[in-house]
């Protein structure tokens, strides 16, 4: 019974240092090293069409494990007037009509080259345009690779959509007249054989 004991106490602590060993692992101290230091944009500038509605605020940020690793960035409202055209609103994607808007992070490793991009919550972007000028809110990425990047850089795109649907409906009701009268051309030679097939008999 003592040897049975002492052998499973062996296999048990080669067990836990085992784990211990695996816990405390590159991966583990460089995502704790991160997050208690935070990553810094390259610039506070925002590349492309937004440059002169949103600049980012710049301090330290963590990225922080949920489920995903996320990393939310915070933003200031400049002073310029969205090009909104009446009647229109933001749209998230390129099939609505209204002013397409997005914000995309590049996370740059220490050599300052590109491992990842994501586009930013739409939502929380949204109610970043809304914002007066000098008021600050966050949009919330998403770290897709898992790796932790040293730097970030913030982009943009800005452009009026409009989505081609009456064109769209239109060239379907062609498309439909089309087929009907393919279909009515068709029954007629149809109809042609079958009479002459009729007078042969």
């Amino acid at each position: 019974m003592t040897k049975t004991l002492t052998i499973l106490t062996a296999i048990l602590s080669v067990f836990l240092v085992a784990c211990s060993g695996g816990n405390s692992g590159g991966n583990t101290e460089e995502t704790a090293d991160i997050q208690e230091d935070g990553i810094h944009p390259v610039s506070t500038k925002v590349l492309g069409p937004l440059k002169d509605y949103f600049e980012v605020v710049d301090k330290p940020y963590k990225i922080v494990q949920e489920g995903l690793k996320i990393i939310n960035v915070e933003f200031k409202r400049l002073a310029g007037q969205f090009p909104l055209q009446e009647g229109e609103s933001f749209v998230e994607g390129k099939s609505d009509n209204g002013l397409y808007i997005r914000l995309i992070i590049e996370f740059i490793d220490e050599d300052g080259n590109v491992t990842d991009s994501a586009m930013g919550d739409f939502d929380s972007l949204k109610r970043l345009a809304s914002y007066d000028a000098g008021d600050t809110g966050t949009v919330r990425f998403f770290l897709v690779d898992g790796k932790i990047p040293a730097k970030f850089r913030i982009s943009s795109e800005m452009e009026h959509v409009e989505r081609d649907a009456a064109k769209g409906t239109a060239g379907d009701l062609d498309d439909v007249k089309a087929a009907a009268e393919a279909i009515g051309a068709l029954g007629d030679a149809i109809g042609a054989i079958d009479e002459a097939a009729s007078k042969l008999k």
